[in-house]
């Protein structure tokens, strides 16, 4: 009763995000956050929210983390065309047999930008960015079954003005034989104001699927639903060579077509780990704004936890 329960619940979650969005295509601010972070989730295809197994589950699935069995800290470099830098840092830690924390930042620098008086008369270069700084956690209930939340404060800055939010994401893990089901619930929060406009957080329910029944494989899939943009269809496949080499290719397909997180189109990756180390790299094309170049740099540390 309590697994239809929560079956019933995420229905819910899904058919009211998709609900509102039709009524608000292209009205939400933050739009950094739709950004998929860590270069093995990109390569992937950004179909991750049933894997979301290293410091990355923090912004994908925080159920995720409890499956962390050592501390990591994972650092990402995404470079785009012209100054468009975006960097991902996340610690995560577990704690005994109480679960995993996590404590991430991002920050999307826009570059410098010509400044203009009323008169149109070129003025002092000004600077723009998006940050946002997150406290997440999770923690397995059984050992098939894992549920996760996070905090996070938001900050967007235009030259001299700033506008801030507040959100919670939530998500859930579950795992049955080579099965994994995953869903999540992102950017549910306040709204960021700008000067006298107010704008929504790009709220996101994903629901995931990932398999690895294969030898050396894992396949996954995604059904992402944004509140203000059409649905994105996600899947991916990674090779595992003996734990030290990965390759991975990932497809991503969304009907506006037109979608700054790039996870529309192709996406290839591949990884590399020695001892405690670990590198990835992800190379995902994206009309808009330019190729997309994802480097990871990992490392795990401290005590072994049994699970």
């Amino acid at each position: 009763m309590k697994l239809r329960s929560f079956s019933e619940f995420l229905v819910l979650i899904f058919a009211s995000v998709a609900l509102s969005q039709s009524q608000n295509s292209g009205t939400s601010a933050a739009n950094f956050l739709k950004i998929g972070v860590g270069a093995k989730a990109t390569g992937l295809g950004e179909a991750f929210v049933a894997i979301a197994d290293d410091a990355t589950g923090a912004y994908w699935n925080s159920a995720g983390l409890a499956n962390l069995n050592q501390s990591q800290v994972t650092f990402m470099h995404n470079e785009w065309l012209s100054d468009l830098r975006y960097e991902y840092l996340s610690y995560a830690a577990p704690y005994q047999d109480k679960g995993t924390f996590a404590l991430s930042f991002s920050y999307l620098s826009l570059g410098k930008f010509q400044g203009y008086d009323l008169s149109g008369n070129p003025t002092a270069d000004f600077s723009a960015y998006d940050l946002a700084a997150q406290l997440a956690y999770g923690h397995k209930l059984s050992p098939q079954f894992s549920l996760g939340g996070a905090f996070k404060y938001i900050q967007q800055k235009i030259e001299s003005e700033k506008a801030g939010a507040l959100a919670v994401d939530f998500g859930a893990l579950y795992e049955i034989n080579q099965f994994n089901f995953g869903f999540s619930l992102r950017n549910l929060g306040t709204q960021m104001q700008f000067i006298q406009e107010k704008y929504s957080l790009p709220l996101t329910a994903d629901l995931g699927l990932a398999y690895r029944g294969l030898a050396n494989l894992t396949l996954a899939a995604d059904v992402e639903i944004p509140r203000d943009n059409s649905v994105r269809l996600k899947q991916g496949i990674e090779y595992n060579y003996q734990e030290s080499i990965f390759l991975r290719m990932g497809y991503g397909y969304s009907t506006s077509g037109n979608e700054f997180s790039g996870a529309s189109g192709l996406a290839l990756g591949a990884g590399f780990m020695l001892k405690q180390y670990k590198i990835d790299y992800a190379y995902s094309p994206n009309a808009d704004l330019g190729d997309a170049h994802r480097f990871s740099f990992t490392l795990n540390f401290g005590t072994v936890r049994g699970m």
